[in-house]
């Protein structure tokens, strides 16, 4: 209950942080085109930082959430989880953070319909094909862009 609790707390944080405040403002017009936020004054290397270091600061929160939840500690425990987080992130679409927490639920149901109707072996495997298969019909994830940016070897 207390990792639940503290993951809705951070995305709501994290949610809040991003969407309602200058810095939230500043590390998106960063994110859409780093050199125009550049050209308006923006220090783009401390945006980054700052980001890297929320993300360090998530990740290690994280961590510790799933450390704690199974009772074990080991170098490569959240490799596993990393993969499926960045599985939700492309599913949800690479911009939308609310895309991600929904599939990341869509992805946790898909595994659970796996082991239920298949074998249990499958379940790491589905979250890879399901993403597979978004891409396939939505390239820009479930809540991204529809629009795709081509580049052209004029």
């Amino acid at each position: 209950m207390t990792v639940m609790a503290v993951t809705v707390f951070l995305m709501a944080f994290l949610y809040l942080l991003i969407s309602k405040t200058k810095l939230g403002m500043v590390i998106r017009a960063t994110a859409q085109d780093y050199e125009a936020a550049y050209a308006m004054g923006v220090n783009v290397n401390v945006v980054f930082s700052t980001a890297f270091a929320i993300g360090s600061m998530l990740g290690g929160v994280a961590g510790v959430l799933i450390g704690v939840y199974y009772n074990l500690f080991y170098p490569t425990m959240g490799q596993l989880y990393g993969l499926k987080a960045f599985c939700a992130s492309v599913v949800g679409g690479m911009t939308s953070l609310p895309g991600a927490v929904v599939a990341g639920l869509l992805i946790g149901v898909v595994e659970t319909y796996a082991v239920e109707f298949g074998a249990s072996s499958l379940r790491h495997m589905m979250s890879f094909i399901f993403m597979i298969i978004i891409l396939l019909i939505r390239p820009g994830g479930l809540f991204g862009g529809k629009e795709l940016i081509q580049a052209r070897g004029d």
